[in-house]
């Protein structure tokens, strides 16, 4: 039997025909030995005579294997009847030109899916025991090809992967299959199992030039020749949905069982997506931390701008060339895959960076230094070493500059007119030091007002502070409640002789 199984069921059928023209051959033998032995003295005796009538001997043998091939023809189509019947042969033949994957019994062991399927394999090993040839047939088909390029797993191994997650959501939900689509909770586990773990068995032709249109048609053909244990009419409705999934009327269509699949398939390629996102926005903070930590020694180096730590905000400004570096070297080493903009637009969602003029990033003018294209860290989302800094170049964003010059015009005009009260900090405007002994000029929102009759009018203390990058923060003054924000500037962009400030 191992003989046959190696062999193949055409294989099997010639050897079951030799062996049966073989008996006939004995049993004739057994009842007429006597015939059999004058004809073959006969023959002898005429090769002796004239060696040209050797020929003779081959009839017999030439009868036999006639018999044998007679017999090997009977077989094969007794073969494909059963085959029919059982609801294989309405799978079309594939095409001419594309040969079909070989699907052999030797096809590894569970230990092999393990070391793919990873900390998975523990979650999947009860579907996986019970479905055993099911899932060493797949992983013998897909072998290490990846679900796709540049999308949902494209990593070796990963249309495996997404084939056995896709299965295994499927296998869950089996409750709600046997519902929608009218069977038994035993057959609908099943048929989902088969669904989710062949539905895209079509991307193996896609490295033999098959065109897209075709390869699930192609996927289907092989389906039907494998040894599946499911009624034809199931059979062809998991081929109907493998076939229709991926074209413009799969929306339209009613067929439940096509619903169920393109619902959980679309949610296992959106986790994987999301897991991958998650992955390379970690390796970017980690790769980027490293980075600007590596040169803790140019932190606010007033002859290059590369990072300024602002001890004040707590916040770090980051050259976008050092940005686009780390994210460049990520991506060449194939760590990310997730495009740049969707990894700066993560960070700000989180407010690990902090928005400049409705931008990720912008352009920022520093004292002494000019103007860079840089992003701002929160860094207590992002907390790096910080290491003992020199004085904090003042820096504001491009898009600010117009506006924050205007404001500190009409903020030295109403200083210079409250100079002699900065002291008191009932007032709208204060002068603030802090215990660095370094000194602010506080604004309240009172203040406002004071603005207003000046010509500049701001609606609120964010409004102020999205328009000229002053923005509101808590300060401990005696004279404001507990939550109450305030703007902070300092003092050295007031170029006003004041008192000794509010403490």
């Amino acid at each position: 039997m191992r003989v046959l199984r190696y062999l193949g069921p055409y294989g099997g059928l010639l050897v079951l025909s030799i062996v049966l023209a073989l008996g006939y051959y004995a049993i004739s033998f057994k009842l007429h030995p006597e015939l059999h032995g004058q004809l073959f003295k006969i023959l002898i005796e005429s090769v002796k005579e004239d060696w040209r009538l050797f020929v003779l001997l081959i009839d017999p043998f030439v009868f036999y294997l006639g018999i044998a091939l007679g017999i090997f023809a009977l077989l094969l189509g007794a073969y494909g009847l059963f085959r029919f019947l059982k609801g294989g042969a309405d799978m079309r033949q594939a095409s001419l030109f594309v040969d079909q994957p070989k699907t052999s019994t030797n096809q590894g062991s569970l230990e092999e899916l393990r070391q793919v399927l990873g900390e998975d394999f523990d979650k999947y090993r009860v579907m996986l025991l019970k479905y055993k040839p099911l899932f060493l047939k797949a992983y013998e088909l897909f072998k290490d090809l990846p679900a796709s390029k540049k999308h949902h797993h494209a990593e070796p191994f990963g249309l495996f992967r997404h084939s056995v997650s896709v299965a295994y959501r499927l296998y869950k939900e089996a409750d709600r299959t046997a519902d929608v689509c009218g069977m038994d909770r035993e057959t609908a586990e099943k048929v989902g199992v088969v669904l989710g773990l062949f539905h895209d068995a079509g991307k193996i032709y896609k490295d033999k030039g098959v065109p897209f249109k075709f390869q699930n048609a192609l996927a289907t053909v092989m389906l039907g020749k494998l040894d599946l244990d499911l009624p034809p009419e199931l059979l062809s409705r998991i081929a109907y949905a493998i076939m229709i999934q991926h074209t413009e009327y799969a929306n339209l269509d009613p067929e439940p069982l096509l619903k169920v699949l393109r619902s959980l398939d679309a949610q296992d390629t959106k986790a994987d997506i999301e897991q991958k996102r998650r992955e390379c926005i970690n390796t970017f903070l980690a790769t980027l931390k490293q980075r600007v930590e590596g040169i803790h020694h140019e932190w606010n180096n007033p002859k290059f701008f590369k990072v300024i730590y602002n001890p004040h905000k707590n916040e770090l400004l980051v050259n976008m060339r050092i940005v686009d570096e780390v994210y460049e070297f990520i991506a060449k080493n194939e760590e990310c895959t997730v495009p740049k903009g969707e990894v700066i637009s993560y960070l700000v969602k989180e407010g690990i960076v902090k928005p400049v003029g409705g931008s990720d990033f912008a352009s920022f003018y520093i004292d002494g230094i000019g103007k860079f294209p840089a992003m701002l860290f929160d860094v207590e989302k992002f907390p790096v070493r910080v290491p003992t800094v020199p004085t904090v170049p003042e820096y504001v964003p491009a898009s600010l500059k117009a506006e924050r010059e205007e404001f500190l015009k009409v903020l030295i005009e109403v200083v210079s007119e409250l100079k002699d009260k900065l002291d008191d900090p009932k007032n709208p405007i204060v002068l603030y030091k802090d215990k660095e002994g370094k000194e602010w000029i506080i604004v309240k929102s009172q203040a406002l007002e004071l603005f207003a009759e000046k010509g500049k009018e701001y609606a609120n203390l964010n409004d102020l502070g999205d328009r000229t990058g002053f923005y509101p923060e808590k300060v401990n003054l005696r004279s404001l409640k507990l939550n109450t924000k305030v703007i902070k500037v300092p003092i050295d962009l007031v170029m006003v002789n004041v008192g000794e400030g509010a403490e």
